[in-house]
């Protein structure tokens, strides 16, 4: 009998014999097997081995309703169901097995791993420090560990524990993951000097360059980040988040729009190609929609705090909608997700694009929304697949994906006006009332107060945008307002201004540029509060181009504070625009350069209108309806009928 089995084990694709011969050679031998269990675990491996997790399952339980459970049973068993994405199940499953096998470092590890999908980080802590004890070079509990510090910002702790991944074994890539905990815990500096060494060390490796690449974007050295994402793609092609990098790096150049385009196309193609038959796999029918968002920003991140209110009127709405959420940080914002959405809101950081096309096949999502873009942690490679019938990108990035598959890009007509946009996008344009966007009322409630410099010399002019949309010909311009306005002073705010270097560099390159640098007041990181708070010391926001802002423009325009922006071609450069035109605040936006600086100018001497407009600008957002989010949510609700009836035809 032992021979007999040993046989079938030995049985491969190699000895030209299938996969399903195999099965059939498992389950004769299974029916006269004594004892009657006997080989059944082989088989199980078997199926897990072949991905056949749920065929596994069905003899795993048999074999455990019939007494024979032990660990091997229960391990696989938690195998089984966190391929199939069920990870309670899964957990159950590890945890039973523990019992039979208490320092077992390999299940102490997978259990753990359970734990930090579900944010327990202090659960996670403890079992994975279990499992390091009893198994010390094991890397998966120290991988675990590294991420339930970082988590935690203990980037202290994370940090030791990277370190000693890198001495167990030195890897490109473990140094890299070392300088985003140095990153995280505001060495920007150290990290780069570390990721050059390495760099040096591996030249040819695409991880090392766009690291690099990264933390010259911090410091917004776009020339220099840029060339280093251009590297990235060139060393290794398909390497989305370097493709994803050098695309969004693009979008703060002042480069011709159709080159960008151009680029968008030819990246975007390369991420993959869509399977025509998935498709079908739904009854795409009219007024029969089943709605799905992709995002890893459900969180408090711009996205996700642009989206909830919209979100939430969604689900009250006349389609189902699931959310699938493609990343581990848990907030007050994700926590009301999920207690709106409760079994649609799906977890699914970490799997795979197979797996998850899976679950949304199973969801019957016919229209899916993209809210990433080009961004950290997109999953464009699902949609460059075709996960659904209809697939629409939106909001998270403000341009164009270039994604084959991706048939749709909700905009509106001041960021994408007809004829021109439609040539700088490869999806069909389905413009929305203006805006395009939901003016999000902040959460936290700070009131408006008057102008700060009503009764004083100065004008406080301010910006609170990522430094790399910071460019040069943006600080020349700056330079020449504050220069032209008496006693005038700049407010900047971004987080990476925390870290000593790159402060020193910004006032270099601010010097340079020609901006009076004793006359700039720096801010990093600080409670959301605070943050709101710091608006009502500003008179009048300047919006950066080519690359506008969207969420801080948005935090603004609720405290009273009118935003200055230059009217571009793209999307990119003409998201300040929709907000302004949409409240009636024509008199904000520049056509150039110059007239930028002479608006700025004309405010400082007109500043009692521009306090009216201070005090009157929350009535003003409200009656616009551009924050109404039911109003929103309708309206995506009607660019979804229009986009199914398009695709019926």
């Amino acid at each position: 009998m032992e021979l007999e089995l040993r046989e079938i084990i030995a049985l491969s694709k190699d000895d030209k014999v299938f996969q399903n011969e195999k099965i059939k050679a498992f389950e004769v031998f299974l029916r006269s097997a004594t004892p009657p269990n006997f080989g059944r675990m082989e088989y199980v491996k078997f199926l897990v081995s072949e991905q056949l997790h749920g065929r596994a399952l069905r003899v795993l339980n048999a074999l455990i309703d019939s007494g024979y459970g032990d660990f091997e049973s229960y391990f696989y068993g938690g195998v089984c169901y966190k391929a199939l994405g069920k990870e309670k199940n899964a957990l159950g499953c590890w945890l039973k097995a523990l019992e039979f096998e208490p320092e077992n470092a390999v299940c102490l590890g997978n259990a753990g791993s359970v734990y930090l999908a579900a944010g327990r980080w202090l659960k996670a802590e403890e079992v994975l420090l279990k499992a390091h004890e009893i198994a010390p070079r094991f890397l998966p509990p120290i991988v675990g560990l590294v991420k339930v510090y970082s988590e935690l910002k203990n980037f202290e702790q994370a940090i030791e524990y990277q370190m000693k991944l890198i001495r167990l074994k030195e890897e490109p890539g473990k140094f890299v993951g070392l300088t985003n905990l140095l990153i995280k815990n505001g060495e920007f500096e150290k990290a780069r000097k570390i990721l050059h060494t390495v760099q040096q060390s591996y030249p040819a490796e695409a991880v090392v360059a766009n690291a690099l690449g990264g933390i010259y974007y911090k410091f917004a050295q776009l020339d220099e980040a840029l060339s280093w994402f251009r590297k990235a793609t060139e060393l290794a092609p398909g390497y989305a988040g370097a493709v994803a990098n050098y695309l969004l790096c693009l979008n703060y150049m002042l480069l011709n729009p159709e080159e960008i385009m151009r680029e968008h196309r030819r990246f975007g193609s390369a991420l993959g190609s869509p399977d025509m038959q998935s498709a079908s796999r739904f009854q795409t029918q009219k007024n029969n929609a089943v709605l799905g968002f992709v995002s890893p920003d459900f969180f408090q991140h711009p996205v996700g705090q642009l989206i909830e209110p919209v979100l939430h009127e969604l689900n009250t709405g006349r389609f189902p909608v699931y959310l699938y959420y493609t990343a581990s940080v848990k907030d007050d914002l994700t926590q009301r997700l999920q207690n709106s959405f409760g079994k649609r809101f799906i977890k699914c950081e970490g799997w795979s694009d197979e797996l998850l096309q899976r679950r949304i096949a199973a969801d019957g999502v016919n229209v899916l929304f993209d809210l990433s873009g080009h961004t950290s942690g997109h999953r464009l490679t699902l949609f460059a697949k075709r996960a659904a019938p209809v697939q629409v990108t939106y909001l998270g990035y403000p341009n164009t994906t270039g994604v084959q598959a991706m048939d749709y890009r909700l905009v509106d007509s001041y960021t994408d006006p007809e004829p021109e946009a439609s040539v700088l996008c490869s999806e069909r344009l389905v413009r929305l009332d203006p805006p395009f966007l939901n003016m999000t009322e902040p959460r936290v409630s700070v009131p408006v107060n008057t102008l700060p410099s009503l009764d004083q010399k100065g004008f406080v002019l301010g910006c609170f945008n990522n430094l790399a949309k910071i460019t040069d010909l943006v600080l020349q311009t700056w330079g020449k307002i504050l220069g032209s306005i008496d006693s005038s002073t700049l407010v900047l705010k971004a987080a990476s201004l925390e870290d000593v270097e790159i402060r020193k560099f910004q006032i270099e390159r601010m010097r340079r540029c020609g901006v009076p640098v004793e006359r700039v007041v720096m801010h990093s990181r600080m409670g959301y509060s605070d943050h709101l708070k710091l608006y009502n010391q500003i008179d009048l926001c300047l919006d950066p181009f080519p690359y506008n802002g969207a969420a801080t423009t948005n935090e603004a325009l609720w405290m009273g504070v009118p935003v200055v922006v230059l009217e571009g071609r793209s999307h990119v450069s003409r998201v300040g625009l929709t907000f302004n035109r949409s409240l009636g605040l024509e008199q904000f936006i520049a056509k150039s350069p110059d007239e930028y600086i002479e608006i700025c100018q004309h405010w400082f001497a007109h500043k009692a209108e521009l306090n009216r407009i201070r005090l009157g600008m929350r009535d003003r957002i409200r009656a616009s309806g551009a924050a109404d989010a039911k109003r929103s949510a309708e309206k995506i609700e009607q660019a979804v009928l229009e986009m199914l009836a398009v695709s019926m035809k």
